[in-house]
């Protein structure tokens, strides 16, 4: 959910693969009424987590990417 831009989201994972350090999951989810897919990566590249990233596309063409700079 993203209150600031009016997003709600409820969806379900179907596939997580995990090697060493990083791990990709994939679903579907409805998104504030739509219905897409989704596939996130994550890497943890240290224990502090500033050094950690991410990544989330969606089937209708969003896409966000970049590194960790708080842990919280």
């Amino acid at each position: 959910m993203d209150r600031a831009a009016a997003l709600y989201a409820r969806g379900k994972i179907l596939t997580l693969t995990i090697n060493g350090n990083s791990a990709t999951f994939s679903g579907y989810v409805n998104l504030s009424g739509t219905d897409v897919t989704f596939e996130a990566n994550v890497t943890d590249n240290s224990s502090g987590g500033t050094s950690d990233t991410m990544s989330l596309t969606l089937s209708n063409g969003y896409s966000s990417s970049g590194t960790v700079t708080t842990e919280t």
